[in-house]
């Protein structure tokens, strides 16, 4: 099978990053039913160079202007720090360091909004691919500053506008029930509890 096709450095990083999360993701179903060891190692060994190779790519796809402000390479960038969290390594500030960096090219969290236009998943249904991004990795900088003991920079006080741009519009309450887009319904910050 094919992982790269060579065209797109960025969406083949994104490809490969999102296999290796599948990969651990079945390494660890394989781990846990007790199926030989023989094939759960052979499966983690397998998430381990999809994740190698994706991180290649990456830094392929950082080096030109486009690939550093593609959606797909900070996807990619960001599976990649999953893939790392899931394997209990310590690589995972590596990729979410690529992955600010790449937040930090493109003008900051609120500059990447402001660029970003929602999408219609379905009729009725509408994501922001930049938001989604960026609560992702607000939520693994909010989680990673309690190892590093350094304040979250995606939400630090230099940062903090961009959270409540959308929001500032309604009360914490009732933002949600007069929403145009489904998107809030299914936002991070919704799902955690935090409104």
């Amino acid at each position: 099978m094919e992982l790269i096709s060579g065209a797109n450095p960025a969406a083949d990083a994104l490809r490969v990053a999102l296999l290796g999360i599948g990969a651990i993701h079945q390494a660890f179903l394989l781990a846990r039913s007790g199926v030989s060891t023989t094939q759960t190692t052979a499966m983690f060994q397998y998430a381990s160079n999809l994740r190698d190779m994706g991180k290649e790519l990456v830094r392929r796809a950082v080096a030109e202007p486009s690939g550093a402000r593609s959606d797909a390479a900070l996807g990619a960038a960001t599976a990649l720090g999953t893939i790392d969290i899931f394997f209990g390594g310590e690589g995972w500030m590596d990729n979410f360091n690529v992955a600010k960096e790449m937040v930090a090219y493109r003008g900051g969290p609120a500059a990447m909004l402001k660029a970003s236009k929602p999408k219609q998943l379905a009729e009725g249904v509408t994501i922001s691919p930049a938001r989604l991004m960026l609560e992702i990795l607000a939520i693994y900088d909010t989680f990673g500053s309690l190892a590093t003991g350094e304040e979250p920079s995606f939400l630090g006080e230099q940062n903090e506008s961009w959270w409540w741009v959308d929001h500032s519009r309604a009360s914490l309450t009732s933002r949600f029930e007069g929403s145009q887009s489904t998107y809030e319904e299914h936002s991070v910050e919704k799902q955690f509890g935090s409104t």
